[in-house]
C-alpha cells in the first residue's frame, strides 16, 4: 500500500509499478484498486469545508529571497510560491483560490538543508512562471520555467545561470523582477561572494544573459538588499553589512533609465560607474541616531511612487519601523517591540519575526512579534501617511510560532489571500520544522494506492536481470510527475536492513525504470519523496521469490 499525507497533494500521487522480465512476452501490470487502468486519470474528491491547512508543510524560507509569492490572473486565478523543506528539496506550489487547493512539485532534490535556499518565482507576461534558487554560498545560480501557463506540472528542463561577475564563483538568495517600461527586461540580482550584490538582465525571459556586474561592494561586509520594481523604477533598499558583524543603518536608491537615484531624484551615477558603495547612496536610517544597528525587512513603491521601507531595530528586544518618503523627507515610524529573536540558536540574535509590505497598497504592513511564549502575525494599517497605525490579529495560534509573513505580489483589492508565513518551530537556518501557511486551504482527502507486482509466465529466474519500472502522476492534473527521484531498496525476504538497489528520476511521462537482477526470496520496495511534510512515502515491500536456475527456458 502507498500511503498518503500531508496537508496537500504533490505530483508523486497517483502510482503504478510493475516488474517484468526483459525479454518477457506480455507485461507485467499493476493494478490501483478499485480501478485498474494502469494510468488512471484521478476522480475528484468531494469538496469538504475549507480549514486551516498548510500550503507548504515542511517547507521554510528566509527573508531575501523574494519574490516569494505571486499571483498571476492568466489564464485564471493562481496564487504561486515556493519554499525549501528541512530535507533540502526545493519546491513550487500554487493554491487555486476557486477551489482552495493546493498543488506542488518538486524543482530539485535535497539540494541543501538551508533555508536560504528558498526559491524566488517570477510571473511572466504570458501566465508561465520561472523560479530561481540556489543553495546557501552555492556554485549555481538555477532556474525552471514552466511550459504551459496554469500548470505547475509542466516545468521545463533545470537550467544554470551562465554568467558571474569576474572572478566571484557563490550565489546565495535570488530576486528577479521584469521592467515593463524597458520591455518586459528581467533583472536578476544575487549576493555574489560575500560582499558583492551582483546582477545581469535578460531581454528574452532568461534564454540568454547579459554579462554580469557588481551593484554594491562593502570590502569584508556583506550588505543585504530588499527589492521592488514599478513599471520603470527598481527600488533597493540595503544595508552595508550583516547587523550581528558590523554597525549598520539603512541605505536607499532606486534604478530608473539606466541612472541610479536617491528618493529625492538627485542623481547617484549611472551604470558606467558601478559598483557602488552604500556610503555614496542614501543614508535613511543612521545607526547613530538609531542608537544600534537595523535590519532591512522590505521596501515597497506607492501609489505615488515614493518608496515605504520596513526595517528591524536589533538588540535584545528586537522592535519595528516603518519609513516612508514623502517626497521631500524621510518619516521614521516606530511600530511595535517585536519581542527577542526568534532564532532558537544564538549564533543568530538578530532574526526577527518578519515584517512585510503589501505592495499594491504599501500603507498595509504584515509582521510577527511576540505574544507570550510564540510569535503571532498582525496587519497593521495607517491612513495618515505613517504617522498612526490600526492593528488587528492575523494568527494568533499561540501553541507554535508565525513567523516570516510575505504578501504576494499582483494582489487586486479583493484577493483574499492577503499574506502567507511560517507557521511551526524555529531554531536556525538549518534546523526548523515550520510550514508555509496562510490560504483557506482544502484538505487533501486521504488515499491509499494498492500496488501489486505481477509476473509474466514464466515466472522470474534467480539471478537474472529483470526490469522494473513505475509511473507517476498528479493528482488534481492528472499530468505526468516529471523529475521525480525514485530509490529502489532490496533486502532478503524477513531481514531488517533495505539495501539501496538503485535510483533514477521520471523522464517526461513520468516513468522510471530500473534494470535490476533478482535473488532468490528477494523483497522490494520504491522510495520517493511523496508527500508535502516530505517523509518518505514507500511501497510496501514486495516478496519475489525466484525459481532456481535450472527453470530457465527464456534465453536472450
Amino acid at each position: 500500500m502507498v500511503r498518503r499525507e500531508g496537508a496537500a497533494r504533490l505530483s508523486a500521487a497517483a502510482v503504478t509499478f510493475a516488474v517484468a522480465l526483459c525479454l518477457a512476452a506480455s507485461p507485467a501490470r499493476a493494478e490501483d484498486p478499485p480501478s485498474p487502468a494502469p494510468t488512471p486519470a484521478p476522480t475528484p474528491a468531494p469538496t469538504p469545508a475549507p480549514s486551516a491547512a498548510a500550503m507548504g508543510a515542511g517547507g521554510a524560507w528566509s527573508y531575501f529571497s523574494d519574490p516569494r509569492a505571486v499571483q498571476v490572473t492568466t489564464p485564471r486565478t493562481l496564487l504561486y510560491s515556493g519554499w525549501v523543506t528541512s530535507l533540502g528539496h526545493i519546491v513550487a506550489g500554487v493554491y487555486d483560490p476557486a477551489t482552495k487547493r493546493v498543488s506542488s512539485m518538486v524543482l530539485q532534490n535535497r539540494l541543501q538543508n538551508d533555508d536560504h535556499d528558498n526559491p524566488s518565482v517570477l510571473a511572466l507576461p504570458d501566465g508561465r512562471v520561472t523560479y530561481f534558487w540556489n543553495a546557501h554560498n552555492g556554485a549555481f545560480m538555477y532556474y525552471r520555467t514552466t511550459t504551459r501557463p496554469g500548470d505547475i506540472h509542466s516545468f521545463g528542463p533545470l537550467n544554470t545561470l551562465q554568467v558571474k561577475p569576474s572572478g566571484d564563483r557563490l550565489f546565495t538568495y535570488s530576486n528577479p523582477m521584469l521592467l515593463p517600461a524597458e520591455g518586459n527586461r528581467l533583472y536578476l540580482f544575487w549576493r555574489s561572494q560575500f560582499t558583492h550584490q551582483a546582477f545581469a538582465t535578460s531581454d528574452d525571459l532568461g534564454k540568454t544573459w547579459s554579462p554580469a556586474r557588481i551593484l554594491l561592494e562593502e570590502p569584508n561586509q556583506r550588505p543585504y538588499v530588499k527589492y521592488a520594481a514599478s513599471n520603470d523604477t527598481i527600488a533597493m533598499a540595503f544595508t552595508r553589512s550583516h547587523p550581528d558583524e558590523s554597525s549598520t543603518g539603512i541605505y536607499y536608491m532606486s534604478y530608473w533609465n539606466n541612472a541610479f537615484f536617491r528618493a529625492d531624484g538627485t542623481a547617484i551615477g549611472g551604470m558606467e560607474e558601478l559598483p557602488f558603495a552604500p556610503a555614496q547612496t542614501e543614508l535613511v536610517v543612521d545607526p547613530a541616531v538609531l542608537g544600534g544597528s537595523a535590519w532591512v525587512l522590505d521596501v515597497a513603491l506607492g501609489a505615488d511612487g515614493n518608496p515605504v521601507i520596513a526595517y528591524v531595530a536589533t538588540g535584545e528586544t528586537h522592535r519595528y519601523h516603518y519609513v516612508r518618503f514623502d517626497g521631500m523627507q524621510w518619516h521614521d515610524t516606530v511600530l511595535t517591540d517585536a519581542g527577542p529573536g526568534i532564532a532558537g540558536d544564538a549564533r543568530e540574535p538578530s532574526y526577527s519575526g518578519g515584517m512585510a509590505l503589501d505592495h499594491s497598497d504599501p500603507t498595509t504592513a504584515y509582521l510577527s512579534r511576540r505574544v507570550g511564549d510564540h510569535n503571532v502575525v498582525e496587519r497593521w494599517r495607517t491612513t495618515d501617511g505613517g504617522a498612526t497605525f490600526t492593528s488587528e490579529a492575523i494568527a494568533q495560534d499561540t501553541s507554535v510560532d508565525n513567523l516570516r509573513p510575505v504578501v504576494p505580489l499582483g494582489l487586486g483589492p479583493d484577493d483574499p489571500v492577503r499574506t502567507l508565513w511560517m507557521s511551526g518551530t524555529y531554531r536556525y537556518f538549518t534546523d526548523f520544522a515550520t510550514s508555509i501557511v496562510g490560504p483557506p486551504a482544502v484538505p487533501p482527502t486521504p488515499e491509499s494506492t494498492f500496488v501489486r507486482i505481477s509476473f509474466p509466465t514464466p515466472r522470474v529466474v534467480e539471478r537474472q536481470a529483470a526490469r522494473l519500472s513505475a509511473r507517476f502522476f498528479a493528482v488534481d492534473s492528472g499530468h505526468p510527475a516529471v523529475d521525480i527521484e525514485v530509490t529502489l531498496f532490496e533486502r532478503r525476504a524477513g531481514g531488517l536492513v533495505w539495501s539501496r538497489a538503485g535510483t533514477a528520476h521520471t523522464d517526461t511521462t513520468g516513468l522510471v525504470s530500473f534494470r535490476h537482477t533478482i535473488a532468490r526470496d528477494t523483497e522490494l520496495m520504491i522510495d520517493w519523496p511523496g508527500d508535502e511534510r516530505w517523509t518518505p512515502v514507500q511501497t510496501s515491500p514486495v516478496r519475489v521469490t525466484a525459481l532456481a536456475p535450472a527453470f530457465n527456458p527464456l534465453r536472450r
